[in-house]
């Protein structure tokens, strides 16, 4: 093998070693790119951390709203509970007493009843006029 056949199959190798060189270095460029670049990886998480970070104020004052809100509710349920002790007891009281004056009419009608028997009615007053 002559010197300028071994210049020439070195100069091929040198070829090939530089082409996978520029090869590899486009690689790592493109990688480089997918990483860092404009719409690369660490954009993308930079903007998930943004958009997430509006997401969770956004849903700390919905949760405000219905915390208020079911706040709301509780206390008209409250009251409402607390009205109907209030005014229920009266109206327990009155439906005793108006048992207690059936009774009294009952008894008052029964004993018109008997005497209406024995001829002793007594007559009924006129209706005011």
């Amino acid at each position: 093998m002559t010197r300028e056949e071994m210049d020439a199959k070195l100069e091929a190798v040198e070829a090939r070693t530089e082409a996978k060189i520029a090869e590899v270095n486009a690689s790592i460029q493109r990688l480089a790119d997918a990483i860092i670049g404009d719409r690369g990886l660490i954009s993308e998480v930079r903007e998930l951390k943004v958009s997430n970070k509006e997401s969770i104020a956004q849903a700390r004052s919905e949760g405000q709203f219905t915390r208020w809100t079911l706040f709301g509710i509780a206390l008209a349920i409250i009251g409402t509970f607390i009205a109907v002790l209030a005014f229920g007891g009266d109206q327990f009281g009155a439906g005793k007493e108006l048992g207690s004056s059936i009774t009294n009419i009952e008894s008052k009608v029964d004993a018109l009843s008997k005497n209406a028997g024995s001829g002793n009615v007594k007559s009924l007053p006129d209706k005011p006029k």
